[in-house]
C-alpha cells in the first residue's frame, strides 16, 4: 500500500496567515516549491486556484523541474469578500456565475497540470441563524452550480470536501451523508468525495468508517489527512493527537484499495513549517508501513468473533513494538 499512495502538502502552508508571526514567511512559488521539495518522501502538492498560480502552464514546468506532482486543484471559494453570502448559492446571479465560471476554470488547470481531481470544498454555502434561508432553494442552487461544474470537463473528477461548520455557522455539505446526497442529487460519474479527516473528526464521525462508506458508493475520491482536538479544525500535524483512529483510516484505505492521493491540510502558526511538513510525511510513511503491515486476516477473525481483548492485543503487540 506505502508504495501505490502518493504523498501531497498543500502550498497554503506557506501562506501569510499560516507563518511564525512577525515573519513574512516564503512567499514566491519558487521558494515554496524548493522548501518542499527538498523534504524526503513527498510526492507532489496540491495548489489553489487563482491563489497559488495564474499560469498553469508555467507552473508545470516548476512542478517538473522539481520532480513533484499535482495531487489536486482546490477553487478558492471562500477568500473574496464577494462570497461571504454564499458563491454558488449566492442569491445574486452574477456572484453565482462567478464562482460557477472560476470552478470551471480549475477543472481547466487541473488537465493542464496533470491533476486528476478538482477539490470543491463550499465554504460559503451556508447560513449563520434560523430563518435566514429556504433551505430548498439554497441545495437546489448548489446542486445545479455543481452538476454545471463537473459537466465542464468529464476528463477531471470533481471532489466534494464536506466540513461541519466554519465559515458559515452551518454548513450546507456538512457531513459524509450530506456529501454523498449531493452526489446522488447531481447523478455524475465524476463527482464524488474528499474526505478531510480533520473535518470529520469535528463531525464526531469515525474516519476508517467514512472512508468504507464512500467506498461503497465509489465516491472517495481524495483525502486530506491531518489531525485536531474536535473542537475546531486546527490542521494540526497528522496522528498528533488521534494515533488509533489515523492508523485504522490509512488501514481501511489499504482495505478498499484506495491508490489516489494523501493530501496533508496543515497549518503551522507558531513553528517552523518546513519541519512540520517533514514530521507530517515520516508520520505518514510509519503509519501506511504500519498498516500494511497488519495482518488482515487475523484482525478480520477477531472482527468476526468481537474479541475485543484480541484485537487490543494485536494491535500493542505490533504498533508499539514496530514504532519502537
Amino acid at each position: 500500500m506505502d508504495g501505490i499512495i502518493r504523498l501531497a502538502i498543500e502550498l497554503s502552508v506557506f501562506w501569510p496567515s499560516a507563518n511564525i508571526p512577525g515573519e513574512e514567511g516564503v512567499q514566491s512559488i519558487d521558494d515554496r516549491l524548493d522548501a518542499l521539495g527538498g523534504i524526503p518522501g513527498l510526492d507532489g502538492v496540491e495548489v489553489h486556484w487563482p491563489v497559488d498560480f495564474e499560469d498553469p502552464v508555467a507552473l508545470k514546468e516548476k512542478l517538473d523541474a522539481r520532480a513533484l506532482g499535482v495531487s489536486a486543484v482546490a477553487v478558492d471559494l471562500f477568500s473574496a469578500p464577494e462570497w461571504r453570502h454564499g458563491a454558488l448559492v449566492s442569491s445574486d446571479e452574477g456572484i453565482r456565475q462567478r464562482a460557477i465560471s472560476l470552478s470551471k476554470e480549475a477543472l481547466d488547470a487541473a488537465a493542464t497540470l496533470g491533476a486528476e481531481t478538482v477539490t470543491l470544498w463550499p465554504a460559503c454555502e451556508g447560513y449563520d441563524y434560523p430563518f435566514q434561508v429556504d433551505y430548498g432553494v439554497l441545495w437546489d442552487r448548489l446542486t445545479s452550480a455543481v452538476r454545471e461544474i463537473s459537466m465542464h470537463r468529464s476528463d477531471v473528477r470533481v471532489g466534494v470536501e464536506y466540513k461541519l461548520e466554519q465559515p458559515m455557522y452551518r454548513s450546507l455539505v456538512s457531513t459524509v451523508g450530506k456529501a454523498l446526497l449531493l452526489c446522488q442529487d447531481v447523478g455524475l460519474d465524476n463527482l464524488g468525495v474528499v474526505i478531510d479527516c480533520g473535518h470529520a473528526l469535528i463531525a464526531h464521525e469515525n474516519l476508517a468508517e467514512s472512508i468504507a462508506f464512500l467506498n461503497r458508493y465509489d465516491r472517495l475520491f481524495h483525502v486530506h489527512l491531518n489531525d485536531n482536538y474536535r473542537m475546531w479544525d486546527h490542521d494540526m500535524i497528522p496522528a498528533t493527537v488521534h494515533l488509533w483512529e489515523t492508523l485504522e483510516a490509512l488501514f481501511s484505505l489499504g482495505q478498499v484499495g484506495y491508490h489516489g492521493w494523501i493530501n496533508f491540510d496543515i497549518y503551522s502558526p507558531r513553528d517552523d513549517p518546513v519541519r512540520a511538513c517533514e514530521r507530517t510525511i515520516k508520520n505518514a510513511r510509519t503509519l501506511l508501513a504500519i498498516a500494511d503491515n497488519l495482518d488482515r486476516q487475523r484482525i478480520q477473525q477477531l472482527q468476526e468473533s468481537r474479541d475485543l481483548a484480541g484485537i487490543i492485543d494485536l494491535l500493542w503487540d505490533n504498533v508499539i513494538r514496530q514504532g519502537t
